[in-house]
């Protein structure tokens, strides 16, 4: 498409260089008989009817201007002259076309004709006057599918081009003819907006707990925290900003009068009692600690209540005294304790032997007993009887087993059952 710009353009700078020509002969010969006449250079304005769009002049047709009598002569470039150059060529810059004057072909100062195209509103005799390419027309910012927090809009554009039209005075104008397609450009500079702080989304709260104010115990009136989380923009990007504050509130906690609002500390641990129930000697025990407690009154005050005292209990174990012992709530010092409970030895006269040591069945053992009183001696069974007689016929028996229950005789002798009764034998009379 460049290319075949590049080629009309040579072609348009042929043909006004070819009319140039053939108007010069005609000045020359008398041809224009009005010299108060406008020229416009190359074409004819009255060729052509289009009409901008957004101009609403009328346009001069491309073909418009015709050429002048002598047909289509071309000008060559100088190949002995190092400086010339064709027109429209890049880098090709006639001499008229930069000196500040309206001179030459050109339609308006410094451009038409063989120079650089004409910018809108400048004027021109034809199209090819006109800058080529698009052109570009900013109509307005949309933010509808933006992120709100995007710096940038899209920008709505018209895109059109640049064509040669007649004003209300009758002059040939560079005016831009746009299409009805709009072209939309995301991220535009030109839709750039300060999103900072601009809100973009639900705004939140976080309340605290209700809590009764510093230094009180008791009451319903309390103070709770309130967070307020509000999205703004910041940098680009939607972001929480939070900002907290304190507002009053009803504490559904907070004792009420005659409710226990406070608690002492723990007393120490009481000794190791017996539990209750139990005998002294048993080896698991309980230990107690108390506390008092305060509370509230009608007043709104904390108070504590002497007389009113809290317990606790835990178990222990004991290391008894086995020679004091209370059994069934009664003290008693012949009591002993014995695995773990209070035990009476049993030492009767008849339990106790004076032969050997007897178990007390606590543990211990009974003392032996000692024969006192009128000739006593120690039976064979351990227990003091009297003493056998050599001939004792008081004493009557069946078997031998029979006088050792009845009688003792003296060095440890057995007693025998004779036909006189218990006997003594073979002891001394």
């Amino acid at each position: 498409m460049a290319c075949e710009q590049r080629k009309n353009k040579k072609r348009s700078i042929r043909d006004r260089l070819i009319v140039t020509g053939a108007m010069a002969v005609m000045l020359l010969t008398g041809c224009l008989e009005d010299p108060d006449a406008v020229v416009f250079g190359p074409g004819n304005l009255d060729v052509g009817a289009d009409v901008a769009v957004d101009s609403g002049l009328e346009e001069v047709g491309e073909g418009d201007g015709g050429e002048a009598d002598g047909g289509d002569t071309d000008v060559e470039p100088d190949a002995d002259d190092p400086d010339s150059c064709v027109p429209g060529d890049e880098g090709c810059v006639l001499e008229h076309c930069d000196n500040g004057q309206h001179d030459g072909d050109e339609s308006d100062v410094d451009c038409g004709g063989s120079c650089q195209g004409c910018e809108a509103g400048e004027l021109c005799a034809r199209v090819d006057d006109c800058l080529g390419g698009e052109v570009v027309e900013f109509l307005r910012c949309e933010r509808a599918d933006v992120d709100v927090c995007a710096p940038r809009g899209v920008g709505i554009y018209q895109v059109g081009e640049l064509t040669c039209a007649r004003d209300d005075g009758g002059q040939g104008r560079c005016v831009a003819r746009f299409s009805e397609n709009e072209v939309r450009r995301e991220d535009d500079a030109a839709c750039e907006s300060d999103t900072e702080g601009v809100s973009c989304g639900q705004e939140r709260v976080e309340l605290g707990t209700c809590l009764l104010q510093a230094g009180q115990v008791c009451g319903t009136q309390g103070i709770r925290s309130v967070t307020t989380y509000q999205p703004q923009c910041s940098e680009g990007a939607c972001q929480e900003v939070a900002s907290t504050s304190q507002e009053e509130c009803v504490v559904d906690s907070a004792p009420r009068p005659g409710e226990v609002c406070e608690r002492a500390q723990w007393s120490a641990w009481g000794p190791c009692e017996p539990v209750s129930g139990h005998d002294s000697c048993a080896m698991e025990g309980t230990q107690v600690r108390t506390r008092t407690v305060a509370r509230c009154t009608s007043g709104g005050a904390c108070e504590p209540v002497s007389s009113e005292r809290e317990q606790e209990r835990r178990t222990c174990q004991r290391t008894p005294d086995p020679q004091s012992c209370t059994s069934a709530g009664t003290d008693d010092a012949t009591y002993t304790c014995y695995q773990g409970q209070c035990c009476s030895p049993n030492c009767s006269d008849a339990q106790r032997s004076c032969r050997a040591d007897v178990a007390d069945g606590c543990g211990g053992v009974c003392p032996r007993l000692v024969c006192e009183g009128l000739r006593p001696a120690c039976a064979m069974d351990g227990q003091c009887r009297p003493l056998c007689v050599t001939g004792t016929a008081d004493r009557t028996c069946n078997i031998n087993e029979d006088c050792g229950s009845m009688c003792a005789c003296p060095l440890g002798a057995p007693p025998q059952c004779t036909q006189w009764g218990c006997a003594c034998v073979g002891a001394d009379p």
